[in-house]
């Protein structure tokens, strides 16, 4: 841009001006101008509006500007204040020509005292802004979905090639937050945001309550999608808490159920100022109001004893389990904390595992005298103080007898929690209510299990979850009917589960009976289950007619000609190992244990294995049963 260049508009110089700053990575400022709209008017003086400014003058964004005279009552400038200011004595002076009647550039001084490069300009504050109108749409969305401000970051930087420092995000997110509200208080956001979800959701349930000075003590939250699913779904509730959901610390707590599909479905959140009994107690009344319990048969909690007390006063007929996870993390933290040494620690957790999961009393017993045996006084006074008269609420045997649809942990609540802590980390509350509702709109469940692995008529009438679970006993009940006698049944899938065990199927295989009916299962685990279809329903229209098409989701076999699809591969079938792992009792679990270790050692040893069961290689090594792994036909015996 030479001296004397001339334009017909200051349209058409600013996108020149525009373009050779892009090129040469300068930044310039307005730093002094005399609009049109001032001078408009006076003796002598009417110019084009196209020319928008009588005169105007840039300076590098690095220059030394003139700064006006401090006011006597001012102490000076503020000297704290961080600038640009490097002295560069770049500048570009632009003024209408009335003789010709362009803009015409008068003075323009190139040389700069500093760098000039492609990092440096795209770090200055008016190019980071800069997204540009599509860019910016998909970044507020991104936002507005809970995205963490240094994720997005790291995407504009990667995929975008656009660099933004989290400040400038956190500052577009704080005015998309009160961006048409006519208050910017907190209360009135948080309000606002309240109206907000019952004008899109009618049959939603909101609770407030406060406390005697005003302040919020309890906020349940519950969408008419919720409501549903645990009509649907009323047999058990998950409920834990979290922390650092919001910037005012409230505790957040998430009530859980288990779909058809085996999926946890939130069916409530609760913000409270405390978790006091008085505040819980108001939590499970408000709850009440809003939910039927009449079908309600457990309640898992985490850990707290004391919120016992307050489920069971609430819900009188409801069994109470506590998360065994959560128990045995109580009983190591206090064998850690009296400081036994390694063995006895060590023979003191193992004996409180078996305790916990032992399947009958008798083997309830018998690991409690082996406790009393080896633990010192003070771990069995903690002990029999805190677990041993509220054994009902941990012992395997005793919650196996009650309907928990085989919940014993509170994983998925957690899993939940840890989704919300990564969306919602120092929100305030009116935002954390949006981001919950986000949440609970985008959670979409998806099929879990392979194709064809079960029997035609149970795959055809049960959800793919249970279907494995039923497919499991029908094999154990098919393999060798005549040694499974129904009398010595103590499987607790019937009472856990609602479903047939493999005792019912063998008694049946042996009388000649139809193996498997519908009715064996509960239908909450039906593939008719209205959750189930609407989950699985595709709408089409063609020729102005709706076609409703029932598909059921499956989910595809990884590509396994790539390491990563072989890992997802893998990783799915382990974590189905594992998962049985974790049922069996201390030595069966040592044996099979010892069992994968040894094939482990044979396959980083470059060698090829085989795993059969031991009554057929004492019966004949003819009748082997081959485990494939990745098409390779293992050869070797592992024996135990």
């Amino acid at each position: 841009m030479e001296v004397g260049t001339s334009y017909n508009s200051f349209q058409e110089f600013k996108e020149d001006f525009d373009r050779y700053c892009k090129q040469n990575y300068v930044q310039y400022t307005i730093t002094d101008s005399k609009s049109l709209k001032k001078v408009t008017g006076k003796k002598e003086k009417h110019f084009d509006e196209k020319f928008v400014y009588r005169c105007i003058k840039y300076q590098c964004k690095h220059s030394s500007r003139n700064k006006k005279k401090a006011k006597k009552s001012n102490h000076g400038l503020r000297v704290n204040q961080r600038t640009f200011d490097m002295g560069c004595p770049a500048e570009l002076y632009a003024s209408i020509d009335k003789a010709t009647n362009t803009f015409k550039i008068l003075r323009h001084v190139t040389e700069h005292n500093h760098e000039l490069s492609s990092d440096v300009y795209k770090q200055y504050p008016e190019q980071r802004r800069s997204l540009g109108e599509s860019l910016k749409k998909t970044t507020e969305t991104m936002l507005k979905l809970g995205v963490k401000v240094k994720v997005l970051q790291e995407h504009l930087k990667t995929t975008e090639n656009h660099f933004i420092t989290v400040n400038d995000l956190h500052n577009m997110k704080r005015k998309m937050l009160f961006k048409n509200n006519e208050s910017h208080t907190e209360e009135r956001i948080f309000l606002n945001q309240l109206e907000e979800i019952i004008q899109d959701d009618p049959g939603a349930s909101i609770s407030v309550k406060c406390c005697e000075n005003g302040a919020l003590q309890v906020l349940l939250l519950a969408t008419a999608e919720m409501k549903e699913h645990f009509n649907l779904h009323p047999e058990v509730i998950l409920l834990d808490s979290t922390y650092c959901a919001n910037k005012l610390q409230l505790p957040l707590y998430t009530f859980l159920i288990e779909d058809g599909s085996g999926h946890g479905r939130p069916v409530g959140y609760c913000f409270v100022a405390d978790e006091t009994n008085l505040t819980i107690q108001t939590v499970y009344e408000e709850f009440g109001k809003i939910y039927d319990f009449s079908k309600l048969k457990v309640v898992i909690l985490d850990k707290d004893l004391s919120e016992i007390a307050i489920v069971r006063t609430q819900l009188p007929d409801v069994s109470v389990q506590l998360c065994k996870f959560r128990v045995l993390e109580a009983l190591d933290r206090e064998v850690r904390k009296l400081a036994f040494s390694e063995d006895v620690a060590a023979k003191l957790i193992t004996t409180c595992r078996q305790l916990v999961y032992a399947k009958t009393e008798a083997s309830y017993n018998e690991k409690l005298t082996v406790l009393t045996q080896i633990a010192p006084p003070e771990f069995l006074n903690y002990f029999y103080r805190y677990w041993g008269s509220s054994k009902e609420y941990w012992a395997a045997y005793l919650t196996n007898s009650v309907v928990n649809l085989g919940n014993t942990l509170n994983n998925r609540t957690e899993s939940h929690n840890n989704k919300i802590k990564d969306i919602l980390n120092r929100s305030s509350v009116a935002e954390a209510i949006k981001g919950l509702m986000l949440l609970h709109k985008s959670k979409v469940p998806a099929g879990k299990h392979e194709n064809d692995v079960f029997s035609n008529h149970v795959d055809k009438n049960l959800t793919s979850n249970e279907a494995e679970l039923v497919f499991v006993e029908l094999k154990a009940a098919r393999e060798n009917p005549q040694s499974i006698n129904e009398q010595n049944c103590m499987c607790t899938i019937r009472k856990t589960n609602l479903l047939p065990c493999r005792h019912v199927f063998a008694t049946r295989i042996s009388n000649g009976e139809e193996v498997f009916r519908e009715d064996d299962v509960s239908s909450r685990w039906h593939n008719s289950c209205p959750t189930k279809r609407k989950s699985t329903q595709i709408r089409t229209v063609a020729a102005d007619a709706e076609i409703d098409i029932e598909t059921q989701i499956k989910r595809r076999r990884p590509n396994t000609s790539t390491k990563k699809g072989k890992f997802k591969e893998a990783l799915t079938k382990f974590r189905e190992i594992a998962d049985f792992m974790s049922l069996q009792g201390m030595q069966d679990f040592d044996e099979k244990m010892e069992t994968v270790k040894q094939l482990y050692v044979f396959w980083l040893a470059g060698q090829n294995a085989a795993v059969i069961p031991i009554d057929d290689v004492l019966q004949s090594v003819t009748d082997e049963l081959v485990i494939q792994h990745d098409e390779d036909i293992v050869n070797s015996v592992l024996l135990e």
